[in-house]
């Protein structure tokens, strides 16, 4: 699967020139469903097969038109666009029509996903209610918002089975390999019927030390190496 993803992605990048006209650059945010890729590319959203054949524009619009994710049958792209000057939650037909905006708030709402049934949107956006950015989904048909319980959070993904949220809550700070410092990206694995949060085990070095938050816990040190096992409870609003 994983080398049929990875051919996937440079067939969407090496697009015929019949198409272009000239070698395709810059093709960015692919997202791939049962053969199809939609990406981004000079701001509109495209798709195209995952051989690279049958390349169409599902956008034209001066705006930015970025973060494009299937719905989990295929017939929908929900992306992100600052056509009202900031990022807004959108959706449109897989094979191209209108596109129906979801969300009106003046922070950025980019998009990561849906969520498993197809009724909602996934997205991340700082809206100032708290210091770090959240999660919320957005439903399709009444555009209600609901904040999907995590304290803070940048990307996620939903398992299959929607009841797991797989996140980072914060974003990436520093790309050297095997940087273990405070501002590392965990994943964290809430279980998303309950709000319960439950961050997977991250390795501290030794001699990596300093005060935790209320509500964590240190486990015993293994050969050399110290675990820290994090668990924390929130109640549903």
């Amino acid at each position: 699967m994983k080398r049929r993803y990875t051919f996937a992605l440079l067939g969407a990048c090496c697009l015929s020139s019949a198409a272009f006209g000239r070698e395709a650059k810059l093709v960015r945010y692919p997202h791939y469903h049962q053969g199809r890729i939609v990406f981004t590319y000079l701001g509109d959203i495209w798709t195209a097969d995952e051989n690279g054949q049958n390349i169409k524009r599902i956008t034209v619009h001066r705006a930015r038109d970025v973060y494009p994710r299937f719905s989990p049958d295929g017939k929908w792209i929900a992306f992100s666009s600052d056509r009202n000057g900031n990022l807004d939650v959108y959706v449109i037909p897989a094979e191209g029509g209108t596109a129906k905006q979801l969300t009106f708030h003046s922070a950025d709402d980019t998009v990561q996903g849906w969520t498993p049934d197809g009724r909602a949107v996934l997205f991340a956006s700082q809206r100032g209610e708290d210091f770090m950015g959240k999660l919320y989904t957005v439903n399709v048909d009444d555009q209600k918002e609901r904040d999907v319980g995590s304290d803070m959070g940048v990307y996620a993904t939903f398992s299959p089975d929607g009841k797991k949220l797989a996140i980072n809550r914060k974003a990436q700070s520093y790309w050297r390999k095997y940087y273990r410092g405070a501002y590392q990206t965990d994943v964290t694995l809430p279980r998303y019927a309950r709000l319960r949060r439950r961050p997977l085990r991250q390795r501290l070095g030794e001699g990596q030390r300093g005060r935790l938050p209320a509500g964590h816990q240190r486990a015993r040190r293994q050969g050399g190496r110290q675990l820290l096992a994090i668990a924390e409870q929130q109640q549903p609003p």
